[in-house]
């Protein structure tokens, strides 16, 4: 069923932008069928919360090679909740924020795309029906990048890998 979901996602190439609504997939399942499209690109989520099974997902990517850095901001307020997953996240993100944020955000950047994928959708399993944004559009990837690198001045920076 899942395969089938995320055809949903049709190559960026040629469809640069995209709507998806679903009750199907994970945040990672889009961030995976993405990153199959784009090949190794730096990766910036911010999410309120998150669950173990994204963090592990995303080690998985670093592992196969689809992940260059990553970089994480998590809400402040949520980030009590998930703190052991922190402790954990600092051996697979590059850089965690802690900021006030309630944002869903995926950007995905390399030599030769630009993608924001915005969404309602945090990376935990909800199994509800989420709706999102695949956005090529590089002034807005850049505003949205340009806006998340000052909410992360103004944040707590969680950990830097070394």
């Amino acid at each position: 069923m899942l395969d089938e979901a995320i055809k949903d996602i049709k190559p960026v190439t040629e469809h640069s932008l995209q709507a998806l609504f679903s009750d199907k997939y994970q945040l990672h399942d889009v961030l995976t069928t993405l990153l199959n499209q784009t090949g190794k690109a730096d990766v910036i989520i911010t999410c309120l919360s998150m669950s173990e099974e994204f963090v592990r997902k995303i080690f998985l990517l670093k592992e196969k090679g689809l992940i260059d850095k990553c970089v994480l901001c998590v809400d402040h307020k949520a980030a009590q909740k998930v703190e052991k997953l922190l402790s954990f996240s600092v051996h697979v993100f590059d850089d965690v924020y802690l900021c006030a944020n309630h944002s869903k955000i995926l950007l995905i950047r390399n030599e030769n795309y630009k993608i924001g994928y915005y969404t309602s959708q945090n990376p935990t399993r909800g199994n509800r029906y989420e709706c999102g944004i695949i956005c090529l559009d590089e002034n807005i990837f850049d505003e949205i990048e340009s806006k998340l690198m000052k909410l992360f001045e103004k944040g707590i920076k969680w950990k830097t890998k070394k």
